[in-house]
């Protein structure tokens, strides 16, 4: 069996095959193991989303969940965080149900991740680049790495993930290769990734972050979708997490045409409670300036650009605003406009959407549908999720599917010489 990408879900497929009894080759390009992973939760490596609810969970992931309801059930965040605390890492929960490593050190997984292929055997060669597969009927024979060797083996698994982060060694190569052995892809686009804001006052906000706000995508005065969450303001626009959920959506839409944002910072109030809030607070401190009164309520920052967008005098005095201008107000606390310019791509994506088509996968094996010694785990399939340890479960769960599901008697591998 030839394991191609020594990331998550290639890791995992080649050392629970090789657990099994099989005899495992797995293929990296870089000279050294999983180095996606270091960067992973700003390197602390937020390795799953404790959700043990799969139902709960496969929602997350949108549209396509449904794929991986056999996958969570065989190997879902309960299993991994298993998995890994009797490979000797401690790990510890947090602020929405995110598992970190107690060391906060992702290096730990990847030690851990080491071992586990050395106990079992696995054969790892480094810097090697595979330059295509060749397939005859419904098999796969062989690939070929750069310089002409050929190896050959009985079982084959792509886990080269997508094009983010290509720092890490990350070129879509098994998505080509998916594509020259007739696999359907959809079309890759860059996800959980910052935005690039066409407006330039953010840039005055920068640093500044919120919580709690409620984002929504706009195109052509039509919501497209919102989501509740934390967002930071940046010298080129808006990131946080919720705007990187939202990424992946604003950058499909973008293709359409132009994306607008809304940003409404009380989303916990309704139209009229915050107008009764500003009302209030503007009547009983009518002698001190608007600037004043709205940094009570919002940070000194964004206040001054609330008021500019509403073309109100900062130093006015509190008490002679009118209504216009206090509904004003009130509509861009609840509405602020942005204009999406494009996203920092696929060097600053986390992930990749899009992939290998799944209709052409059985989500019960990740074995291909059009090849019978083909496999697929991980992010090159077209399935994604929010940030906070969804994607790296699916690469965990994945690649420990494919690699159990492997005939032992037909793993094997051959280099020819």
């Amino acid at each position: 069996m030839v394991v191609i990408g020594g990331g998550p879900a290639g890791m995992m497929a080649a050392g629970k095959a090789a657990q099994r009894g099989a005899k495992v080759l797995l293929l990296e390009k870089n000279q050294e193991l999983g180095k996606k992973i270091l960067i992973t939760g700003h390197g602390r490596c937020n390795l799953t989303q404790a959700e043990f609810d799969i139902h709960k969970l496969v929602r997350a992931y949108g549209e396509h969940g449904a794929f991986l309801f056999s996958c969570l059930h065989k190997f879902g965040p309960r299993e991994i965080m298993e998995f890994f605390e009797k490979l000797g890492v401690k790990l510890k929960t947090e602020d929405n149900q995110r598992v970190f490593p107690q060391s906060d050190d992702a290096s730990e997984i990847i030690l851990a991740l080491v071992a586990y292929l050395k106990s079992n055997n696995v054969v790892v060669r480094f810097g090697v680049k595979v330059k295509e597969l060749k397939f005859r009927n419904q098999e796969i024979e062989k690939l070929v790495i750069d310089g002409g060797e050929e190896i050959k083996a009985k079982n084959f698994v792509i886990a080269t993930g997508g094009l983010s982060y290509p720092v890490t060694g990350a070129t879509g190569d098994g998505l080509v290769w998916s594509k020259d052995c007739g696999h359907s892809v959809r079309e890759p686009v860059p996800a959980l990734v910052p935005l690039l804001i066409k407006e330039a006052f953010p840039k005055t906000l920068q640093g500044v972050s919120f919580s709690q706000v409620e984002l929504s995508v706009w195109q052509n005065n039509k919501k497209i979708t919102k989501t509740v969450g934390d967002i930071l303001f940046t010298h080129f626009g808006l990131s946080g997490p919720a705007v990187l959920n939202l990424s992946k959506t604003v950058n499909q839409a973008r293709k359409n045409g132009e994306v607008q944002l809304q940003i409404n910072f009380k989303p916990e109030l309704s139209e009229k409670q915050l107008d009764d809030l500003l009302n209030e607070n503007f009547r009983n401190l009518g002698k001190k300036s608007c600037e004043n009164v709205l940094s009570a309520i919002f940070l000194e920052k964004l206040s001054e650009q609330l008021l500019q967008m509403a073309q109100i005098d900062g130093n006015k005095q509190a008490g002679t605003l009118t209504k216009a201008e206090r509904l004003k107000l009130r509509n861009l606390i609840h509405g602020l406009p942005l204009t999406v310019a494009g996203s920092f791509g696929f060097d600053l994506a986390m992930i990749t959407s899009g992939g290998v088509d799944l209709s052409e996968v059985d989500p019960k094996t990740m074995r291909s549908k059009l090849f019978d010694n083909l496999y697929f785990a991980g992010e090159i399939l077209d399935i994604d999720g929010p940030t906070g340890g969804y994607n790296l479960t699916v690469a965990w769960s994945t690649g420990y599917v494919a690699g159990e599901a492997i005939k032992i008697a037909d793993c094997k591998f051959q280099i020819a010489k």
